[in-house]
């Protein structure tokens, strides 16, 4: 395991290829490819010493999650980001965004068929997912 320094905070992280931050996020490339690029929101990285292990995220996703992150952050190795003020985990492997009308997009693969809709003051928390 690496580590790296961002925001003021130590981080210990497997981006074997690259690691940078930009505006709160931070991106890790696994390998030299667009696909293994995972983001995560500085502020619901775990400790790596108490990061949270549930909810279990499944991988590759057969389904869109989104939940709210718990006080101490999102499970090691799942993404996270901020959409409409809240700090969310997911697994949302090719985006996730705010859409009209109070509701997110998640994307969990390239392809319209993986496209999931949360309404988003109904996210339910990742300590009670």
């Amino acid at each position: 395991v690496e580590s790296a320094v961002f925001y003021g905070q130590g981080l210990c992280h497997n981006c074997r290829h690259y690691i940078s931050s930009y505006a709160g996020e931070i991106s890790c490339f696994t390998e030299n490819s667009s696909d293994a690029k995972y983001k995560f929101f500085s502020n619901a990285v775990p400790s790596c010493d108490s990061a949270p292990s549930e909810p279990s995220f499944p991988t590759p996703p057969t389904n869109g999650i989104v939940c709210k992150a718990s006080t101490s952050g999102c499970p090691l190795g799942v993404e996270s980001a901020v959409i409409d003020g809240q700090v969310l985990c997911h697994n949302c492997r090719s985006s996730i965004s705010s859409y009209a009308d109070g509701k997110i997009l998640c994307f969990a693969e390239n392809s319209s068929d993986a496209k999931y809709k949360f309404v988003s003051n109904e996210v339910p928390s990742c300590d009670s997912a």
